[in-house]
């Protein structure tokens, strides 16, 4: 399994851009060189591909929001781990084949500690998957609920 959580990812994306500037009005925003690091990271198929430019507008949203909420490690509750065997309801993980490292590892872990979890991984999409696949998903949902 991959060692690094989505939180030290996100840490390490912050920490080697290091381009965090003061634009109009004083509100601080992070620029153009974070998105892009964010996008290669989050999104490796690219903005021109399906969903790309809500991609974009998403990733600058979410960079935004990481910077006015401060330290990103306290998003991730470990607790929750040491829980996951307590799920009681058949469980489906997706991701897609293109999905960050540190994605597939939590994936990976989901199904391996939640009973009667199962793993589907979608051909030709990234993290953003119900952007890039939204009919093969519904698809893999109406199939889990069904």
């Amino acid at each position: 399994m991959c060692g690094s959580s989505p939180p030290a990812v996100f840490a390490d994306c912050q920490a080697r851009s290091g381009t965090i500037t003061s634009r109009g009005g004083g509100r601080e925003r992070v620029d153009r060189g974070e998105a892009e690091l964010e996008l290669s990271v989050w999104a490796p198929i690219g903005v021109a591909a399906r969903g790309g430019e809500l991609i974009e507008v998403m990733v600058a949203d979410n960079a935004e929001r990481r910077l006015a909420a401060g330290d990103l490690a306290r998003c991730q509750e470990q607790a929750a781990i040491s829980r996951l065997d307590r799920i009681a309801v058949p469980t489906l993980v997706v991701h897609g084949d293109q999905e960050h490292p540190a994605i597939v590892a939590i994936a990976e872990r989901l199904v391996a500690d939640i009973p009667d979890a199962r793993l589907e991984v979608v051909p030709g999409a990234d993290h953003y998957l119900p952007l890039r696949a939204p009919d093969r998903l519904a698809e893999l949902l109406l199939a889990h609920l069904g």
